[in-house]
């Protein structure tokens, strides 16, 4: 009995060992399967932007990346100490660039909505952005959002205005969905929509290069920008998090938000 019962032990202790083995290989094997791994290895970032959404990420009379998006793919790039290349996308295809592995991650304005996160991953938020009606000033009808019904509003297909406003729009509001941001922009100086969506620091923009044009009331919903990535991998995401962590304490995105945007940087993290 003495040996049936030492046998037993023993067998109790190698299973206990084989298990303590296999949980502390775990996280190793986690880093090998990471896309950062990855990245570090091929010395190269691939980062997804818009081209379309100034100051986020457009493109300069030279036809060159310039934004607040780009600016952070450069910073994130030069942390890694790796090469970036940067990838342009629609605010349609961000999901699927990141769910078939065309882009490492995704910094373009990306808001962090359920319906997303079903199918990739969010960092933490690294920017204010709260989401308002745009229209001209002499419609003084419009004062709100909540004044659209019977009226035709533009949005960008696919974008986190479209998952949200077409919710919550008035009964009566024509939703008039265009491929890019500068598309609806134009799309309300042409009158042809009487109304647009867009974030607050973008409408902010755009107020400044057409003074005819202006915010209408209170925004119609507060998101959260957050940086996008595959689903599953937690390693990569850890690192995009400490990364916007050390980030902010340093000042870094502060200073490129208030360079890009010329408004002051308010506070980001949700409160509830």
């Amino acid at each position: 009995m003495k040996k049936l019962l030492c046998m037993f032990l023993v067998g109790i202790l190698l299973l206990s060992i084989g298990s303590l083995t296999m949980v502390s290989a775990q996280p190793s094997q986690m880093a090998k399967e990471s896309a950062l791994l990855k990245i570090l290895e091929k010395n190269l970032l691939r980062v997804g932007i818009s081209t379309t959404a100034p100051p986020w990420g457009y493109l300069d009379d030279k036809y060159e990346h310039v934004g607040f998006d780009v600016d952070m793919a450069r910073l994130m790039a030069e942390q890694l100490e790796v090469e970036l290349e940067l990838v342009e996308t629609m605010p349609v295809n961000r999901v699927p660039y990141l769910v078939t592995n065309k882009v490492d991650v995704m910094i373009s304005s990306f808001g962090n909505t359920l319906q997303r996160a079903t199918s990739v991953a969010f960092s933490k938020p690294y920017a204010p952005y709260t989401q308002v009606v745009l229209g001209k000033k002499d419609d003084v009808d419009l004062k709100n959002w909540t004044d659209t019904s019977g009226r035709k509003v533009a949005l960008v297909k696919g974008g986190t205005d479209d998952v949200i406003f077409s919710r919550i729009a008035p009964e009566g509001t024509e939703i008039v969905r265009y491929e890019s941001g500068a598309d609806t922009l134009l799309a309300l100086l042409q009158g042809k929509v009487d109304a647009m969506t867009a974030g607050y620091t973008n409408a902010a923009f755009y107020v400044q290069e057409h003074p005819e044009l202006e915010i209408k009331g209170d925004p119609f919903s507060r998101t959260f920008p957050c940086i996008g990535l595959p689903l599953g991998d937690q390693v990569w995401l850890n690192w995009v998090n400490l990364f916007i962590d050390q980030m902010l304490n340093q000042g870094k995105i502060q200073e490129l938000f208030e360079k890009h945007f010329k408004v002051p940087w308010t506070e980001i993290w949700p409160s509830y």
